[in-house]
């Protein structure tokens, strides 16, 4: 991973699970990637280590597993693990860590089946908030 800026100066990029086509993701040099619980699959299919890793890790194929357990292990400040039963979805939760970080614009990728863009949608700081 290379070193990020914590200040936000880029852009989170929320990779989340679900179905759809596999797309170009344009990381830049100041951008936060997230994998969002079964998002994790998507990022290491496009090549793309993620910045940090948080879920309940319910929707995490099995295959994949043991690189989270390795994370967990060689770089555990890159993993959160969440509990499965909680108020907020493993997605809001990742949005507000990224406001923790400063960030206010990115990019959740998911599932076309949404009413938003299959590409994502941008996501925008109103009030202290992502709004999606």
């Amino acid at each position: 991973m290379s070193k990020r800026n914590n200040k936000g100066s880029g852009r989170a990029i929320l990779m989340c699970a679900g179905e759809y086509e596999m797309m170009e993701i344009l990381r830049g040099a100041e951008d936060l990637v997230i994998a969002v619980d079964g998002g994790l699959s998507r990022l290491l299919q496009a090549g793309i280590e993620p910045d940090l890793v948080l879920g309940d890790f319910d929707s995490l194929g099995e295959q994949y597993l043991p690189f989270l357990e390795n994370m967990k292990k060689t770089v555990p400040d890159r993993v959160l693990q969440l509990p499965c039963e909680k108020d907020d979805t493993d997605t809001v939760h990742a949005a507000r860590v990224c406001l923790e970080k400063g960030y206010k614009t990115g990019t959740k990728v998911r599932r076309p089946s949404c009413a938003e863009s299959p590409l994502g949608i941008l996501l925008h700081q109103k009030a202290g908030r992502f709004d999606f």
